[in-house]
């Protein structure tokens, strides 16, 4: 994983990207960030900056194929320090995506 993607997914958070995952699907086929924004904010009570921002990296990461199971990949296998459930998810989509 190249160092500007894992900055994206850094700024989305691990945890963030793969449980609000069908969000962030919707804003990029959508092409709005408004609601997934708001849905961040209220749930989580995340700023309304920072969930602008994970959306608006999360559909960066969404909008490259590659980029995406790259990603999926490395939270699946590779990451350390990741409960269970949200390796198991990221496992499922990245093979949904092979």
């Amino acid at each position: 994983m190249d160092d500007t993607l894992e900055r994206f997914l850094s700024s989305v958070g691990i945890t963030c990207f793969i449980r609000d995952f069908e969000w962030f699907l919707e804003a990029e086929r959508s092409d709005s960030n408004v609601a997934a924004a708001n849905f961040l904010h209220k749930t989580y009570g995340y700023t309304v900056t920072a969930s602008q921002t994970r959306v608006s990296k999360a559909r960066k990461i969404l909008a490259n194929k590659m980029a995406l199971c790259s990603c999926l990949e490395y939270i699946s296998c590779k990451a350390g320090r990741i409960p269970s459930n949200i390796r198991e998810k990221a496992q499922k989509l990245w093979e949904d995506r092979q």
